[in-house]
């Protein structure tokens, strides 16, 4: 099942609340699922709605969402063990200051991060010692302009296959 740009471009969205019944055992892409959403600013718990188990990708998920201030993906239904794309995931969430992250978001099959958090220019530090970001190849411009940035946890993480990380920190 593909919920791919679900709600692309609802630019007057602002917030999401689903039933709770919601039955998605075989989903496997949530490509652009608020793709545009530019005045977006609440999707609590819609993560824990979803079974997300078979999810391989989650590119461009929240691009564009511009008004998006924090995200809690800390949901114990959240399984992202599966995911391999999460490119462009928060691209030019320009609002987006705070980002919660657990084991439960897992990164250990994701490849590509290219320009995850490029244009988050209000994100202010970013925790990855819970991932596992030891398979990803592609790094570029991950954090590209993100000019409030200012603390990265990268400690525990292994980049050992990262074969690209091109502007990974360009003006930041």
């Amino acid at each position: 099942i593909s919920i791919k740009s679900i709600f692309e471009s609802c630019l007057n969205l602002s917030s999401i609340k689903l039933n709770s019944n919601l039955n998605t055992p075989n989903l496997i892409n949530m490509e652009k699922m608020f793709y545009d959403c530019q005045n977006l600013v609440n999707i609590d718990d819609i993560f824990n709605l979803f079974n997300t188990s078979k999810v391989t990708n989650m590119s461009h998920t929240f691009y564009g969402c511009f008004n998006l201030k924090k995200l809690n993906l800390c949901f114990d239904n959240l399984d992202t063990s599966n995911v391999v794309d999460m490119s462009k995931m928060f691209f030019k969430c320009k609002n987006l200051y705070k980002i919660d992250l657990n084991k439960k978001f897992n990164t250990k099959n994701v490849k590509n991060m290219n320009q995850m958090f490029a244009y988050c220019t209000n994100l202010i530090k970013l925790d990855f010692g819970v991932l596992n970001i030891e398979n990803v190849g592609n790094m570029a411009e991950m954090f590209y302009f993100c000019t409030n940035l200012q603390q990265i946890n990268l400690r525990k993480s292994s980049i050992k296959n990262v074969n690209n990380m091109n502007k990974m920190f360009n003006n930041c």
